[in-house]
């Protein structure tokens, strides 16, 4: 389903109501800020109003206080200290009609000098008993009434000794107001909590009364002013908005549509004129350059077209060709092999396959040096490919093999191209490359018709059979699979190899890991250890290759690979891997994607803090769920494992497993490295490693025997190193306990 795209005039809308709700936002939390300083403004008004009220609280105590030593000198009061029997007429006639205290003074009493009232039957709300010892201001509560009563001592002034205590009680309230002029406290709204409370220090009665600060006018007209111009402001806002909207509609969006108007007539009509004379500018510069530009551009991009189409030719014929036999490469042959498995599956005619195998290859390439393999193999391409027709087509499929498609014909077409080519290898001369012994070719045939064969995906199998049996000695060298191969082969498979290869599966017995350095090219120390398998069984070493074809034909990648995994644990248990280096671990495409390839890979974690561990995924054109491939490796890495992509350049890696899955080593096939001689393709190889490099991945090559190979990889920025110039591949002896 297609995403619905907007317009201009959409994206234009949107973009002011954005602007719109920005400024609103933000006019939001200014007047948020405002109200949150008019807030501050309003407590620090409010704390100085506390403090002028406690301050008039003070001055009120000290002047009670004051008045009440004044009452304590009185001649009367001493008087009735020595003749206590007239305090309660005193009292009663005396000080009531007295003008001696201010109207707003309510009783007064006075005690010994042990703090007892001098008479307790007179009617008072002083309390009977004080504590000397107490002597401070205080007030009480009652009725909704604030009262304060102070206290003041009565000396002997001739024996300097103690009389007694004069005590005053007063209202508080009225005298507090009249006192002082309050300024930012409003004083209508000066009222008691209501509680009551007989005795409350002087210096807490504040936080029984309550109050409110006079509203700031400023702050008030600040705000009302500051609302009134973001309405204003948003108005001027909405027309510019609309104002805005007409120009980016008027001047932007419709020349951009006759733009995309006269583009739509030039792809229907590349040779159609842009723009024709009668047509306005635009109002706009950048668009007017805009018009004269396509104009100039469409005239130029078919020689571009052109060019491009020639450069993908080049690119494809580089991807599609073995750089060293100039034939097809493997990658070549598995797009062909996909159309015409798709095409002949529902069709009549014939399919043959046709497999070369250089006998010996290996003892040749060990003898007289890789430079006279690679000839070998130059000329044996060049001997099949002229055998074949025109259309027919060979392929490398990688090392010594080739491969060839034949199809519309009929098998016997097929065994007679197979010996035609037989001959034509037999006949090349090898004396210019002082090879002695003869250079023959395995050559296996297997032919499909929808009669009398099940699947052509069996085609390979069948073919790779037959080439099996033509490699036994006694033996033509050119073999057709048929119903009877197959069964001499299972039988040789389980009478030998298949006991071997399940005893390695589900006891481990005879595995011998053997284990070659790979170094530093910088300065060419070791770095860590390529783990390679070997096979030992009744003192006979048993070749890889035999073992893998058995492994590879019953699908066993996985539990083969399981039980090398735990070899190569051990090895690293028992010390036999130096701690600080590191091993290099195959893992085949079916592995990776298995399920229980993450825990089984957790045996190694243990050693990933003393040990860098590498996973080489190789057979990669055998993976082909990719995306869960990428979710294992993803989650190794997590776990501290490296990631290499194994025989990069050989038939079966892909330069686009570099981009779609997360690996961080590139591992350059032996291939490629044997190369290095050939100017063409030494330019390829410094290209390909300048794009990997900067891609942020580390370079391998492997297959360096030489000084001067070694110095070539250096000045390509290799990072590592690995081949027989450095070590040959053999087993670790223990340099530590367990």
């Amino acid at each position: 389903m297609n995403n619905k795209r907007l317009s201009i005039k959409h994206y234009a809308i949107g973009f002011i109501i954005a602007y719109t709700l920005i400024f609103l936002i933000t006019g939001l939390f200014t007047l948020k800020d405002i109200h949150e300083a008019n807030q501050q403004v309003i407590n620090a008004e409010y704390t100085k109003s506390k403090n002028t009220l406690i301050n008039a609280l003070n001055k009120l105590i000290a002047n009670n206080q004051k008045i009440t030593n004044k009452f304590s000198q009185w001649d009367e009061v001493h008087q009735q200290l020595e003749h206590p029997e007239y305090y309660s007429y005193w009292l009663t006639h005396r000080l009531s009609s007295a003008t001696f205290f201010p109207d707003y003074f309510i009783e007064a009493a006075i005690y010994n000098h042990s703090g007892k009232i001098l008479d307790k039957t007179t009617s008072t709300t002083l309390p009977e008993q004080i504590n000397p010892g107490k002597l401070q201001p205080y007030f009480s509560i009652k009725d909704n009434k604030a009262y304060l009563i102070t206290t003041a001592r009565i000396m002997d002034e001739i024996n300097h000794k103690l009389s007694g205590f004069a005590v005053t009680k007063s209202y508080v309230l009225a005298p507090l107001l009249k006192l002082k002029q309050f300024s930012y406290i409003d004083t209508q709204s000066i009222k008691l909590k209501d509680i009551e409370r007989n005795s409350i220090p002087a210096n807490l009665f504040i936080d029984y009364l309550d109050f409110k600060v006079r509203p700031n006018q400023q702050i008030t007209l600040f705000t009302n002013k500051l609302v009134q111009a973001m309405i204003r402001f948003i108005a001027v806002l909405a027309s510019f908005a609309l104002f805005f909207y007409f120009l980016l509609n008027r001047y932007l969006s419709r020349p951009l549509l006759q733009i995309s108007a006269y583009i739509d007539r030039l792809n229907n009509n590349p040779e159609l004129q842009y723009f024709p004379q009668h047509e306005k500018d635009f109002m706009i510069e950048e668009l007017n350059k805009f018009q004269h530009s396509l104009s100039h551009y469409q005239q130029k991009l078919q020689s571009v077209y052109i060019n491009l189409d020639k450069k993908n030719k080049e690119l494809w014929q580089l991807a599609h060709h073995d750089a060293l036999t100039g034939v097809l490469n493997r990658l070549a042959f598995e797009e062909r092999w996909s159309k015409i498995a798709e095409i002949f599956t529902e069709s009549r005619c014939e399919v043959a396959i046709i497999l070369f195998d250089v006998n010996n290859f290996k003892g040749i390439n060990d003898t007289y040096g890789h430079q006279t393999g690679d000839q070998v193999l130059i000329r044996i391409a060049r001997a099949i490919q002229q055998c074949l027709r025109k259309e027919e087509k060979l392929y490398r499929l990688g090392g010594d093999e080739f491969g060839v498609i034949l199809y519309a014909g009929h098998s016997s077409d097929a065994v007679t191209v197979a010996h035609r080519c037989e001959r034509a290898i037999a006949e090349i001369s090898f004396n210019d490359l002082n090879i002695k012994e003869p250079v023959r070719a395995s050559i296996g045939v297997a032919c499909y018709h929808r009669k009398t064969t099940s699947s052509i995906s069996d085609l390979l199998w069948q073919a790779d059979i037959a080439t099996y049996h033509a490699k036994k000695p006694g033996t033509e060298n050119v073999a057709v699979y048929s119903e009877a191969l197959h069964n001499q082969t299972e039988g040789i498979f389980s009478n030998k190899i298949n006991e071997i290869v399940f005893d390695v599966i589900e006891n481990g017995n005879g595995l011998c890991m053997h284990y070659q350095p790979i170094v530093t090219l910088d300065n060419e120390t070791l770095s860590y250890y390529e783990a390679l398998l070997r096979i030992h069984k009744n003192n006979e070493l048993i070749s890889p290759n035999e073992i893998f074809k058995l492994v590879e034909a019953r699908k066993l990648e996985y539990d083969f690979d399981k039980a090398i995994i735990k070899q190569i644990a051990r090895d690293i248990a028992s010390g036999s891997v130096p701690e600080g280096s590191g091993i290099s671990v195959n893992i085949s495409g079916p592995s990776i994607i298995h399920h229980q390839i993450i825990e089984d890979m957790s045996i190694f974690q243990p050693f990933l803090a003393d040990y860098k561990i590498v996973l080489e995924i190789t057979e990669t054109a055998l993976i082909t769920q990719i995306d869960r491939a990428s979710e294992h490796i993803d989650k190794l890495k997590s776990m501290g494992f490296l990631i290499a992509l194994d025989d990069f350049g050989s038939g079966y890696s892909s330069i686009s497993y570099l981009s779609s899955m997360p690996v961080d080593i590139v591992k350059f096939d032996i291939s490629l490295i044997r190369q290095l001689n050939d100017k063409k393709q030494y330019s390829i190889i410094r290209h390909l490693a300048i794009m990997i490099k900067e891609t942020g991945h580390q370079l391998v090559a492997e297959g360096i025997e030489t000084k001067k190979d070694c110095e070539k990889l250096k000045q390509l920025s290799f990072d590592f190193g690995q081949g027989y110039y450095f070590g040959k591949p053999e087993p670790l002896k223990r340099t530590r306990k367990k």
